[in-house]
C-alpha cells in the first residue's frame, strides 16, 4: 500500500499557483495514524511541518478522507474527486449500494449532472 503526496501552493505576490509531486508515502500499517505518520515523513524530508500546513485536498476514499483530518483538522475533499464521483453515480459508471444492494436510483447525482450539462452550455 502507498500514495502520492503532493503539495500546492500559491505566490503571495503573483497568485500563480504552483504544485510539486514530492514522493510516495509507504505507510507501515493500514490505520489512519500509519497513513498521517508516512505522510509527515515525506513532508518533513523537505521541511514542512504539521502547522506549515494550511489545507488537505485528497480523495474521496474514507481513509484519505480521514487521513486530511488527521492532518489539518479539516475534511479536504477534492471538489474535482467529488464532481468526477457525482458523475459517475449519475452517469451509471458508479453504482451506490445499501446493504451491499445495488441502488440504481441516484436522484441527487441525476440532478447535479443536469445542472452541470445546462452550465457546459454557457461556456
Amino acid at each position: 500500500q502507498f500514495f502520492g503526496v503532493l503539495v500546492y501552493w500559491i505566490n503571495p505576490h503573483t497568485f500563480k499557483r504552483y504544485q510539486l509531486a514530492l514522493r510516495l508515502a509507504v505507510p507501515t500499517g493500514r490505520s489512519v495514524i500509519d497513513c498521517r505518520k508516512a505522510t509527515m515523513v515525506v513532508l518533513g524530508r523537505f521541511g514542512i511541518t504539521k502547522e506549515g500546513i494550511f489545507t488537505i485536498v485528497n480523495s474521496t476514499t474514507n481513509a484519505a478522507v480521514a487521513n486530511g483530518c488527521q492532518l489539518s483538522g479539516e475534511n479536504g475533499d477534492c471538489t474535482m474527486h467529488v464532481a468526477n464521483l457525482v458523475c459517475n453515480h449519475a452517469t451509471g459508471k458508479c453504482q451506490c449500494k445499501e446493504n451491499r444492494v445495488v441502488i440504481d436510483e441516484f436522484p441527487a447525482c441525476e440532478d447535479v449532472l443536469e445542472k452541470v450539462v445546462q452550465s457546459i452550455k454557457h461556456i
